[in-house]
């Protein structure tokens, strides 16, 4: 297969825009527009110009006798493994525009999931970056003011002022902004070829997995991605591995993307899918276990996936409203016991002086 270009390699469109690319299509495959027609008409009307660009090559494309999910496969940032293998299996069995459609529902489900984990991350990262600068602006601006003062009086200080002061001294000097600054960018320069890697991925995400109510929120979204994506890959059709395969790689999660190995291998060896679940519980709950195996029991395992998807996706709703919930206290706290810290510290002083002068 022809390699795509670096351009192809590169395009990506936000998911909405990829979702409504999908619905168009469909419903115009649906009303008996031809393909190359309804291509024409999204590069004629689409407002992303990202997507203009991409829909024309692929109409450029299919008028040369490729098919859709060929020359979709070209821009493997914009169309996911799994859009194209749906999108193959709807062109070999003529039901092309059903497999849109359910691809649709898909990625909405998964793009709702991905924003509701976002929200759910974004809160807490804004509070505490503010948190931050707003107590480093006290060290700045209003504390350096005390302490010019405290010398001026030559008192004993208390230790907790000398701990502000010695706070405070680093914060202001510039030799410590330089130093923080080489050392941040040299964390980024190293870390980013670090963290791309898959072994170190896979272990910070499994860290994160221990963290108190951010780690059941990360299992759960992935169990309900993956959960999700399998029962569409199955109800399409595809077959029973590469469907698992697909959906481990939609999950999300580092460890479930690579497990889906040593799952393969278990099940050609002979191993049902709810046995090899049973053997990781790190990353698979008992509830996908118990449910996986009824659905292996009664031959409706793409039934099952369905419902766990259901399942897991109330599970983040829930989740995501007790982090809200959760971490608003516990920030507010925080920044009362620093600006309590700073408060005591600047004033201890103050009151052994007018001790003193009392005396």
């Amino acid at each position: 297969m022809e390699q795509p270009a670096y351009w192809q390699k590169r395009a990506r469109c936000r998911p909405e825009v990829v979702i409504g690319f999908y619905r168009e299509l469909s419903t115009m495959l649906n009303s008996g527009i031809s393909l190359m027609d309804a291509l024409q008409v999204v590069v004629d009307f689409a407002s992303d110009e990202t997507l203009v660009l991409v829909v024309a090559e692929l109409q450029t494309k299919v008028s040369s006798g490729h098919r859709l999910s060929v020359a979709m496969a070209g821009f493997p940032r914009l169309f996911s493994s799994l859009s194209v293998s749906m999108v193959a299996m709807g062109e070999a069995n003529g039901q092309l525009v059903r497999q849109l459609d359910q691809l649709c529902r898909w990625m909405e489900k998964d793009d709702h999931l991905r924003r509701q984990l976002k929200s759910a991350l974004t809160y807490p990262a804004f509070a505490l970056s503010l948190t931050s600068f707003l107590t480093l602006l006290l060290f700045v601006s209003v504390v350096p003011s005390f302490i010019d003062m405290f010398d001026d009086l030559g008192a004993e200080l208390p230790w907790p002022t000398r701990i502000l002061i010695l706070i405070t001294t680093v914060i202001t000097s510039p030799a410590a902004w330089t130093a923080g600054s080489l050392c941040l960018l040299a964390a980024l320069l190293l870390g980013r070829g670090y963290f791309e890697s898959p072994e170190v991925r896979r272990e910070c995400y499994r860290l994160a997995l221990f963290f108190p109510v951010l780690g059941g929120l990360l299992r759960d979204t992935a169990m309900a991605r993956f959960t999700a994506a399998a029962a569409a890959m199955l109800e399409a059709g595809t077959d029973f591995l590469t469907g698992l395969r697909l959906a481990a790689e939609a999950s999300g999660s580092p460890l479930v993307a690579y497990d889906s190995r040593p799952l393969r291998t278990a099940i050609e060896q002979g191993e049902s899918l709810s046995e090899h679940f049973a053997t990781r519980p790190d990353i698979y709950p008992r509830t996908v276990v118990h449910l996986t195996h009824a659905g292996e029991e009664s031959a409706r395992v793409a039934d099952m996936f369905g419902f766990l998807a259901r399942h897991y996706e109330e599970e983040v709703s829930y989740r995501v409203e007790l982090m809200s919930t959760l971490l608003e206290p516990l920030l507010m706290s925080g920044v009362a016991v620093v600006v309590g810290f700073i408060v005591i510290s600047v004033f201890l002083p103050m009151y052994s002086l007018v001790g003193k002068f009392a005396a």
